[in-house]
């Protein structure tokens, strides 16, 4: 059964009992103002059999059923007392269905016997997509919150129950309730403890108003980076920029692998320029020993090449 307080229906159902929908607004309270019609016989004239096993009101003229075997039916008072939609769902619950609930305008969630509950969209075909998982038990009794998060409590015979986030389809909490349990109740003002509060906000994209958006205390204690520079605008003296090279010697075009801050004793290499000039002493070590060895290669070939004009 299910009690829609907002339109003061009460939809009841059972094994052998097709749906009925009854109002407290009306005058006669032993006459229902909608009974369905079971659907059409069997090509073999066969009654299909009756078992609801889940109800809701979706407006007051549109009601959902759930049966055990596997049939999700809608009924719409105004145009017959026969469903006018009928869905097959065997494909994605393997068990028994247990119960059906509304969850948004056009959403359902239908819950079966392994504990876990699916979600379905009307819009593709009342088509699955979502499982809530972590029950082990047949789930007997599904409540959304009331406040409008978007939390889903549920209760069966595992004696456990269990609080889900629908949009993230995780399981926050699972109390342990020593009873095997057929009904849930949220309040509207419970506690939220671990982080539970960030769930209380209703994100939709049609009303941007509502939506989940950055604490302000995440950018305050963020860390700046800052990039260091120099009065003039070039880097610091932690990032040192790459050093160019200089000019090789000018008759055999070779360059130096490491400039040189001082020109070479044969003169074959030219002046330093500033920016080589700043670099410091490693350059200058290297220059000393390209030099140097410069000068002890001179030093040998020089008496080679008196030998032979001798």
């Amino acid at each position: 059964s299910h009690i829609q307080r907002r339109f003061g229906l009460i939809a009841t159902g059972g094994k052998d009992n097709n749906l009925k929908v009854w109002s407290t607004n009306s005058e006669r309270w032993d006459t229902p103002i909608f009974e369905a019609k079971n659907v059409r016989d069997h090509v073999l004239d066969v009654p299909y059999p009756i078992h609801i096993v889940g109800a809701c009101v979706v407006d007051p003229h549109v009601y959902g059923v759930a049966t055990a075997y596997h049939d999700v039916r809608f009924y719409d008072r105004r145009l017959s007392e026969r469903p006018v939609q009928e869905f097959r769902i065997d494909r994605e619950v393997s068990r028994r269905p247990t119960a059906l609930m509304q969850w948004n305008c056009n959403k359902f969630l239908v819950s079966e016997a392994s504990g876990d509950i699916h979600l379905y969209d009307t819009r593709r075909g009342f088509s699955s997509r979502a499982k809530l998982r972590g029950g082990v038990g047949s789930v007997r009794h599904m409540v959304k919150h009331p406040g409008g998060a978007q939390l889903l409590a549920a209760n069966g015979l595992d004696r456990k129950t269990r609080i889900y986030h629908v949009a993230t389809g995780k399981l926050l909490c699972s109390i342990y309730i020593k009873q095997k349990g057929t009904a849930v109740l949220l309040d509207r003002n419970m506690p939220f403890v671990d982080n539970t509060q960030s769930y209380m906000d209703v994100p939709n994209l049609k009303r941007p108003n509502e939506r989940n958006v950055v604490p302000q205390r995440v950018w305050d204690d963020m860390e700046p980076v800052n990039d260091e520079f120099e009065d003039d605008g070039t880097a610091s003296a932690a990032t040192p920029s790459p050093a160019t090279p200089s000019a090789g010697p000018a008759g055999g075009g070779r360059k130096q692998p490491t400039p040189s801050p001082m020109p070479n004793a044969a003169g074959g290499l030219g002046g330093p320029s500033p920016s080589v000039a700043a670099l410091g002493g490693a350059g200058g070590a290297s220059g000393k020993r390209s030099r140097s060895a410069g000068g002890d290669a001179k030093s040998k070939a020089k008496p080679k090449s008196s030998t032979k004009e001798a």
